[in-house]
């Protein structure tokens, strides 16, 4: 019986014999589990987003400029019309 039909007489196992495939493996599974890393990350991070607190929950401390420029926020967002916004603007003027 032939001693290739057993591996050939490499002694390196089942893969063919070479001593880098198994250091091609480890390298394909650390691969591997950084792309479900990322892909996580990348999950998290659209699933946080547009889920910013609305502007009712910001402190009551805003005075004067900080007002007017949270008005032009909401204002921008879309969160308020033209007509609330220089109602606002008016009012803050005082």
């Amino acid at each position: 019986m032939p001693f290739h039909r057993f591996g050939g007489g490499t002694g390196w196992g089942m893969m063919g014999g070479h001593p880098w495939m198994g250091l091609l493996g480890l390298l394909l599974f650390l691969l591997l589990v950084a792309l479900v890393v990322w892909a996580i990350v990348v999950l998290v991070r659209h699933g946080r987003r547009g889920k910013t607190a609305p502007i009712d929950s910001a402190p009551a401390a805003y005075k004067g400029d900080d007002a007017l420029e949270v008005a032009r926020l909401r204002y921008a967002r879309g969160e308020i019309t033209r007509d609330e916004f220089t109602a606002l603007r008016d009012d803050l003027a005082r």
